[in-house]
């Protein structure tokens, strides 16, 4: 059985909240929160975290929060989960709803709902859990065909369905109708116009375009300075010759290392499917769009997922301390000693280059500290435990008089009975008892939550120091790339980088951020 009987609160948006938010309802999250923190209040029980959904994801692989949630449920942490709907835990696909149910029916943790209470140790609780669950994803599907119906039906109209409009354009509302269109923004049609000349008919590069962009002091929608990557979007997209395309972005399930992943790529558009002529003003016209088209497919590798084997081994790692973009690899003419730089325009002149080898020899240097300072000496250990014990004496006094107060209430029944108190009396000293029992209440299960706090984060630290000393002990006999970025990801989330351009290796500050 969960021996604990502290409750978590889990907030995850849907469509239907976010159609909601935009017509003026107010913030779905807050309003669940306020609602469940009520009802916890209600009920009497003790919430120990909340876990607050801020991406959208089909699936348990896309929303972080609920795979921590998951975790804690798996190992007994919590009595029971606080949500809005059932729905709200698992809308994905079969195996999704499995893990959801696995995860509190072995686990003993009871769903908590507004409308009911799911017991996982009820059969007719887990059969009804499940048909909600099925019911749920039948309904989700629905919702997903109706939206891209109507999202079809308004690109058919010529009507722009983007949530942004696309650099040189300002999204502006059609008059006497429903839905928006482009207008052409000043200043940045131009630009539009001058980058397609560059590339169709000057024939300059898309790294030489976003140079000289730069050096105008251009900016993209953002505010950023201009990459490779913003130019090519640019180039790529219909909009600027007066087309819209919808259902061209696809993703696809494929199965690496025996893990289910999405695959996107772009759709070839197909005239009267998926691209239709929009309302707006067109920028180029259609020749010159086909033609930077054509210049970019004959560039282009074959379609499909990439498998050229990674050749970085911080690959999706090490992120830029003064930009945070991902760190990439150049190779370039440097054969092992490969490069790590940054490739945003603004960090250029700020953050110098590293070679492969000085990184991995700086962070496994890096976790070696980091193991030193696990090992914990003895006065530090002791003064841990001191706090928990002082922490324990606390919550002991604490319901020692939450006791006293609960004995008070009853005695106060006993001497409104004999007369002693007046009904005015009695009232009085039940809301000043009810007041002090709650104020009791509640510091009680705030240093029940910093014990447990304190417990999690010592466990924690306990284990990562085997982690690290595997991946310090592993990752020199290694000699995949591939191999190595898997071995750090199971220690590491993150890690940032900053060297001054003219630095050496020694100037070179890492923060690795491991997962704890």
């Amino acid at each position: 059985m969960n021996a604990s009987n502290l409750y978590a609160i889990y907030l995850r948006k849907s469509r239907i909240d976010l159609d909601a938010e935009r017509a003026g309802q107010g913030e779905t999250l807050k309003r669940h929160e306020s609602a469940l923190l009520a009802l916890a209040k209600q009920r009497r029980y003790p919430v120990g975290e909340i876990y607050r959904e801020v991406v959208s994801g089909d699936t348990i692989a896309g929303r972080p929060e609920m795979q921590r949630l998951l975790s804690d449920v798996e190992t007994g942490r919590w009595r029971g989960v606080l949500v809005m709907e059932e729905s709200r835990l698992a809308r994905g696909d079969t195996m999704d709803q499995g893990r959801v149910q696995q995860a509190f029916y072995y686990s003993h943790t009871l769903i908590v709902t507004p409308n009911k209470v799911f017991d996982p140790d009820s059969e007719a609780d887990q059969e009804y859990f499940e048909f909600g669950l099925f019911m749920s994803r039948r309904e989700y599907k629905m919702i997903n065909r109706r939206l891209y119906r109507g999202r079809l039906a308004s690109v058919k109209e010529g009507k722009w369905i983007g949530t942004w409009a696309p650099y040189g354009y300002r999204k502006v509302k059609l008059e006497r109708e429903k839905g928006n269109t482009l207008e052409p923004a000043p200043g940045q049609a131009e630009v539009v116009q001058q980058i397609f000349r560059w590339f169709v008919e000057d024939d300059v590069s898309i790294t030489s375009i976003a140079r000289r962009l730069n050096e105008m002091g251009q900016k993209t929608a953002k505010g950023q300075m201009f990459t490779d990557q913003s130019v090519r979007t640019i180039l790529d997209n219909p909009a600027y010759c007066g087309m819209i395309r919808c259902g061209t972005r696809k993703v696809d399930k494929i199965v690496v290392d025996g893990e289910l992943r999405d695959y996107h790529h772009w759709a070839a558009p197909v005239e009267g499917e998926t691209i239709f002529p929009g309302r707006h003003q067109p920028l180029i016209s259609r020749e010159t769009w086909e033609a930077a088209k054509k210049k970019r497919d004959a560039k282009k590798g074959p379609p499909g997922p990439k498998q050229i084997p990674l050749q970085n081994p911080f690959a999706g790692l090490i992120h830029c301390a003064n930009c945070g973009r991902v760190i990439q690899r150049n190779a370039g003419k440097y054969g092992s000693n490969a490069r790590l730089w940054c490739t945003y325009p603004g960090c250029k002149g700020k953050v110098g280059l590293t070679t492969v080898p000085d990184m991995e020899r700086l962070v496994l240097e890096s976790m070696r500290h980091r193991l030193v300072e696990l090992d914990i000496p003895e006065m530090q250990r002791n003064r841990d435990q001191g706090e928990a014990a002082l922490l324990r004496s606390s919550l002991e006094s604490i319901k020692k008089e939450a006791a006293t107060a609960a004995a008070q209430k009853s005695r106060a029944f006993d001497l409104v009975e004999q007369g002693v108190y007046t009904p005015e009396v009695f009232t009085a000293r039940m809301e000043a008892l009810t007041r002090t029992e709650e104020v009791l209440t509640a510091q009680a299960a705030e240093l029940e939550h910093r014990l447990e706090e304190l417990d999690v984060a010592s466990r924690r630290e306990r284990d990562l120091a085997p982690k690290i000393r595997r991946v310090i002990d592993l990752y020199p006999q290694l000699d995949s790339a591939e191999e190595k970025n898997r071995l750090l990801r199971s220690v590491v989330s993150s890690i940032t980088y900053a060297r001054p351009v003219h630095g050496t290796v020694d100037d070179v500050v890492l923060k690795i951020y491991y997962l704890l």
